[in-house]
């Protein structure tokens, strides 16, 4: 072949390819360029947080849907704003969109402490109006999980059933979990016997802790406010009350942390509502009384008439008030619950036992104010069947002084390590006072991880240590499963429901969860691939975040029909000059353009 000839065929060829990339090109855009198009708009509804801009995460997204084609209002609201559109919705249901006096989707955080409770959230049942699923999801598929894992008395099954919920909820993403965020409690470095878990949600009593030498423990807490535990919701009061009450059952690590027996050396039931209890014979209270039905009877029915009579939400706890109790001798008794009223139905045996002989002559409007005297004026009345009971009581400065029960190896088999425990308010101390103070010994324990959360926990000296605790929280992108595009995909260009689950996993990946955990406060951020805490018992550790990829979300899109550009990262073809003219030098140099020329 000829010089000439193979010209002539670059030249060809050249045309041909100049004919060709156009067509190629008809929907293609540069990385550089402008967002695409938006194909449809949603309004993101967030809580004014009373200051400060909007969370990391709403910003975030907000700056990357449109990446995709989907254009973002963000709606910044105060909280009464937002009940009245979501899990306050006055009706009729279903909540409609945003722009129809409902939302469509709603930045939200939960905390749990250790028990998820799915069933309020996502069961058909509990759709607003009845409970708590403003998100209005809707399937036979969840609906059959959540009843097995809501009656279920088996341990295991309820682990089974809680891992299937957070399967289906990962694969039809009518939610989308975001971040979750762990904390941590700061202590002397040779202290041991902590559990993290349930000390920092107030089920853990200190009768294995134990620090080399010592017989004290100080620890510095919040503000004490209640002296009376069936009245104690705050965290730091619970924590003190914990060493000196018992329950029937505890939190147990070594099974997963549901419930074993305390005071009760055993509790059986066959339906979750009727629990024959026996319980330990041994038991004394910490004046050396016999504990016995008659005592546990008069605690459950104190906490039934206190919620009746008063009307009042008891504790932290999770309490049924609706029992018939039938004593059978002085160590087993029968408890029938008219309803399970929780999901884990044999939380309704966790309630707190006082002593009979102690409380029967107190009138019921007047227990916490008792309390409150006897703490000052005879702190030996609060007494409980736990490791320590209450020895003093000092105002000023606030400090609760707890000393060990000499009766509890009577019938747990334990001697506490400690003989004495401080629980001290110290209001003018700073936090870098409290890391002093515990560094030079003067304290053990830091309650407050909140208060440190700023620490660096590398940079510590070697007497201070720390312990890690799951999160119990989750932040989560809530998604209206009745909006017609993100619900329903009545509207989708290729209209149904599989349109709308294509549309909520393309927002699933344009989440960069990496970069919100990075730029949310504390240090241990994490991104989250369920909404179930990692301080449940049923944690999903299986499931594995969503992957950032705009790409992939656009194709998502684009499978509910709508018309997304493509975009290319690394060059364009037969856009440009500049690139034209590149490609002609890489087939052979030929970058002139033929003129005619007369010989």
């Amino acid at each position: 072949m000829s010089r000439v000839e193979r010209k002539v065929r670059t030249i060809i060829l050249i045309g041909l390819l100049c004919g060709f990339f156009p067509t190629l090109n008809t929907r293609l855009v540069f990385a550089n360029d402008s967002n695409p198009e938006p194909v449809f708009y949603i309004s993101i509804l967030t809580p004014n947080p009373g200051g400060p801009p909007p969370s990391v995460f709403v910003l975030t997204l907000a700056e990357d849907l449109p990446k995709i084609g989907i254009g973002v209002d963000l709606c910044i609201e105060n909280w009464n704003f937002i009940i009245n559109r979501t899990w306050g919705y006055p009706g009729p249901y279903p909540i409609p969109t945003y722009t129809e006096g409902g939302y469509d989707t709603f930045s939200i955080g939960w905390r749990w402490g250790l028990d998820w409770n799915p069933y309020d959230l996502y069961a058909e049942p509990t759709i607003c109006g009845g409970g708590m699923n403003f998100y209005q999801y809707i399937t036979d598929e969840i609906n059959w999980a959540l009843e097995n894992y809501t009656r279920t008395i088996d341990y295991a099954d309820r682990i089974f059933w809680g891992n299937k919920i957070q399967q289906i909820i990962y694969e039809d993403v009518p939610l989308l979990p975001v971040s979750q965020s762990d904390e941590f409690i700061l202590h002397d470095s040779n202290l041991t016997g902590l559990d993290g878990k349930l000390f920092r949600y107030a089920y853990q009593s200190m009768e294995n802790w134990s620090i080399p030498t010592q017989t004290e423990l100080h620890a510095s807490v919040g503000y004490f406010r209640d002296f009376f535990v069936f009245n104690a919701h705050q965290f730091t009061d619970l924590l003190w009350l914990n060493q000196i009450y018992n329950s029937l059952i505890k939190r147990d690590p070594k099974i997963g942390y549901f419930y074993a027996p305390d005071i009760a050396t055993s509790f059986t039931t066959t339906d979750g509502l009727t629990y024959t209890v026996s319980i330990n014979p041994n038991a004394v209270w910490a004046d050396g009384t016999p504990l016995n039905t008659s005592d546990v009877a008069f605690s459950f029915e104190l906490v039934a008439a206190i919620s009746k009579n008063l009307n009042k939400d008891l504790s932290s706890k999770n309490i049924a008030y609706d029992y018939s109790i039938n004593i059978i001798d002085e160590h087993t008794l029968e408890i029938s619950f008219d309803n399970r009223y929780h999901f884990l139905p044999e939380s309704n045996l966790d309630v707190y036992l006082i002593p009979k002989h102690i409380w029967k002559d107190v009138p019921i409007n007047n227990l916490s104010q008792q309390a409150l005297e006897w703490a000052k004026t005879d702190p030996t009345k609060l007494i409980g069947t736990g490791p320590f009971y209450l020895y003093e009581y000092n105002e000023s400065p606030r400090v609760i002084h707890l000393k060990r029960n000499p009766f509890y190896a009577n019938w747990s088999g334990i001697t506490p390590n400690f003989e004495d425990i401080y629980f001290e308010y110290l209001p003018t101390l700073s936090t870098a006072k409290e890391l002093a103070a515990l560094k030079n010994g003067e304290l053990d324990l830091i309650i407050d991880s909140v208060s440190v959360g700023g620490t660096n926990l590398s940079a510590l000296p070697a007497t201070i240590g720390y312990t890690m605790i799951d999160s119990d929280s989750v932040h989560e992108f809530a998604i209206n499963n009745m909006h017609p595009i993100l619900g329903t995909g009545e509207v989708c260009p290729i209209a149904g429901p599989q349109s709308a689950k294509y549309v909520r996993k393309a927002i699933n990946h344009a989440v960069n969860r990496e970069l919100i955990c990075k730029e949310l406060p504390g240090q241990f951020n994490d991104p989250a691939a369920t909404p179930c805490p990692k301080s449940s018992p049923v944690y999903n550790s299986s499931l594995k975040p969503a992957e950032y990829d705009l790409e992939l979300a656009k194709e998502y899109l684009r499978k509910a029909g709508y018309d997304i550009p493509l975009t290319i990262i690394s060059f364009g073809i037969g856009v440009s000059f500049p690139v034209f003219v590149s490609l002609l030098a890489l087939i052979g140099g030929c970058v002139t353009v033929f003129r005619r020329k007369d010989r």
